[in-house]
């Protein structure tokens, strides 16, 4: 919000701003008062706000961070780092015009964006590397067909707003997901399988009353349901709102990870204590890295494996046969893509544990009246408690006078 707030475009330019003004390299390690010094740079001067940020980003017993941890630690609580990159391109150079940038990169006039012509298109016209672009085309084709419709671009895009009132929202959603994925499936959810799968698009209604159970205005759900639906007429499935919502709080994809963290060691920090937190390791490194450390499931990475030889096949036969990983799987590749925040295709567990620790994902619940009466009276003591405590002394001072010592 501060950044935001400075004019900053996109959260990779207060990063930019902090290794620039202060000449540390992303990956050295920073004492908390190297760290001060970066963070003066984008405007943050309150040192309670420097150990609080050490403290939510640190994973090691030095105390040192690199700034490419903090820069993982905002990934996780920003809009996707790489789509707010490419919004601003787009932006900028086609004036705003999402649907000529569309047109622009559709170059065989297909109607949809194949990954060969987006990729070449955005190095060529837009300045990505090769592997950025690749990394944005993943994040925009949501159903993992290996196209890009114009919805999913302009719903993508929309998304990834780095907007002030949007912060306040995506900071709601990580702090209800849970609650409202359970909300979710209760209402929808097979019950044979206990999973998501309702195939049968629904208007916005249908969404209203499970998720206004849990703390979200209908005001708010208004504004998440059109971004994702990109328009107001628009329908979704349950599917495709849940995948928009982990799109819109990236956080929310570190959800199953955190908890089975929190499961095994009590505290994010207590795992991967004993394995080398700055070695470099590529995206199936990475699974095996977390299958060691029992955080996710086997299948969980069989599947990224096959979908490695799909790929292969698919690369030699043009046909599409890769989607998604099964409803209710980690998905790794995006939890990988989120903390690839230099996509280079390569990640550290250092990065790793600081989006886990910053994401502040959880299970908050919509009060009860009587439980919100007694919050906001505890709220109010609170804050008026400095006052009486002033006036008491004053009285007391009134009282005795100049022997008042």
């Amino acid at each position: 919000r501060r950044w935001l707030a400075s004019g900053y475009l996109s959260m990779t330019q207060a990063i930019a701003a902090m290794e620039d003004g202060t000449d540390f390299a992303l990956n050295r390690r920073l004492s908390l008062e190297e760290l001060a010094m970066a963070l003066r740079v984008v405007n943050i001067h309150d040192p309670s706000e420097h150990r609080a940020v050490l403290a939510s980003v640190c994973s090691d017993a030095d105390g040192r961070v690199s700034l490419e941890e903090v820069m993982a630690a905002v990934a996780a609580v920003s809009p996707d780092l790489m789509l707010e990159d490419l919004r601003h391109r787009l932006l900028v150079k086609f004036k705003g015009n999402l649907t000529k940038a569309f047109d622009e990169i559709d170059t065989d006039n297909s109607g949809v964006l194949e990954r060969e012509e987006f990729v070449r298109k955005a190095h060529i016209s837009l300045g990505f590397t090769k592997a950025e672009a690749t990394k944005a085309f993943r994040l925009l084709d949501a159903d993992c067909d290996n196209e890009i419709t114009r919805m999913e671009l302009t719903t993508g895009l929309a998304i990834a707003e780095p907007e002030l009132l949007l912060e306040d929202l995506r900071l709601k959603i990580r702090g209800c997901f849970r609650s409202l994925i359970d909300a979710l499936n209760r209402r929808y959810s097979d019950p044979l399988t206990g999973l998501i799968d309702n195939p049968s698009k629904m208007p916005l209604e249908k969404f209203l009353d499970p998720l206004m159970q849990v703390d979200l205005k209908e005001s708010e759900i208004r504004i998440i349901y059109g971004l994702i639906a990109a328009n107001k007429d628009s329908e979704l499935t349950v599917v495709e709102f849940v995948e928009g919502l982990q799109h819109f709080a990236p956080a929310c994809a570190l959800e199953d990870i955190r908890a089975r963290c929190i499961q095994a060691a009590g505290h994010v920090s207590d795992v991967l204590v004993d394995m080398d937190k700055t070695k470099e390791m590529s995206l199936h490194q990475f699974a095996e890295a977390l299958l060691a450390a029992d955080l996710v499931d086997e299948e969980e990475v069989s599947w990224l494996r096959q979908r490695k030889k799909l790929r292969k096949e698919e690369c030699a036969s043009k046909e599409r046969t890769i989607g998604g990983p099964k409803p209710g799987f980690v998905n790794i590749q995006e939890v990988f893509d989120l903390i690839d925040v230099l996509n280079a295709g390569s990640v550290t567990l250092g990065r790793f544990m600081a989006a886990l620790q910053s994401c502040g994902a959880g299970s908050r619940v919509r009060l009860t009246s009587k439980e919100r009466d007694a919050q906001v009276a505890k709220a109010m003591r609170d804050h008026l408690w400095p006052k009486h405590k002033g006036l008491n002394e004053f009285k007391t001072q009134v009282r005795l006078g100049l022997s008042y010592e």
